[in-house]
């Protein structure tokens, strides 16, 4: 071998023991890291374990609890619906009996009265004015004023409507004033006949029929005077008669 062979191989040897001992420092290096580090790991993952251990236990503290009131509640509400299917069963069995017992008692109740319904009803109903044997409603007339005149012919003779005036009268008044029994016959018929309020007829009178039944009474003494007067002229002996 040459002296260039024998260096090449030194070399070689050499940097096969410095590469050797790089990869042994980097492992110490590693080593002594992992030395130095494993204790922090350590601690932290104690840590951990104790809070997850914490929170579990917290965990478990809090649910039987819960457990507990959720029992509690759902034993209060099926006591109160079991109260309350109680209650309505005892109500519903005491209006049925009741309403048996009613039943029952409106029967002797209709059995001893059997018209005690249209007797109560009597006293609300519109009646027929019957005045001499004749029902005043069935007088027809075109109008209020003109039933009014036919029922006063109907009431009074010819002589009173001559003589008289409407109710009430007055002291100061020659004429003295038409029956007040009779005119009150007059009065239910035309509020009957034209389905006048009670309330309101002595309104209704005083503003509209009496001040044409006034005139009528005035016509009637002027129709009667002139058939007077007819009657005299014509009872009279003409000259040629004499």
């Amino acid at each position: 071998m040459t002296s260039d062979d024998v260096e090449d191989e030194n070399d070689e040897e050499e940097q096969i023991n410095e590469s050797e001992e790089d990869i042994l420092s980097t492992d110490d290096n590693n080593y002594s890291q992992t030395q130095t580090r494993s204790p922090l790991t350590q601690k932290r993952k104690r840590t951990s374990l104790t809070i997850a251990d914490d929170d579990e236990e917290s965990d478990n503290g809090l649910s039987v609890p819960q457990q507990n009131l959720s029992t509690k509640q759902s034993r209060c509400m099926f006591l109160a619906h079991v109260l309350y299917q109680t209650i309505d069963q005892m109500q519903h069995t005491i209006l049925h009996g009741l309403e048996k017992k009613l039943k029952a008692f409106s029967k002797k109740v209709d059995r001893l009265v059997p018209a005690l319904g249209d007797y109560s009803l009597d006293s609300y109903r519109e009646k027929d004015e019957i005045f001499n044997g004749k029902d005043l409603l069935t007088i027809r007339g075109r109008d209020i004023y003109d039933f009014g005149r036919q029922i006063l012919r109907e009431l009074f003779t010819p002589q009173e409507l001559n003589e008289c005036i409407l109710p009430p009268g007055r002291k100061h008044l020659s004429r003295p004033p038409l029956d007040v029994d009779r005119f009150n016959i007059f009065h239910e018929a035309v509020r009957i006949k034209y389905r006048l309020s009670a309330l309101h007829y002595d309104s209704c009178f005083s503003k509209l029929i009496k001040p044409r039944m006034s005139d009528f009474l005035i016509d009637e003494r002027k129709r009667q005077a002139k058939a007077l007067l007819r009657q005299s002229t014509a009872t009279e002996p003409t000259p040629q008669a004499l």
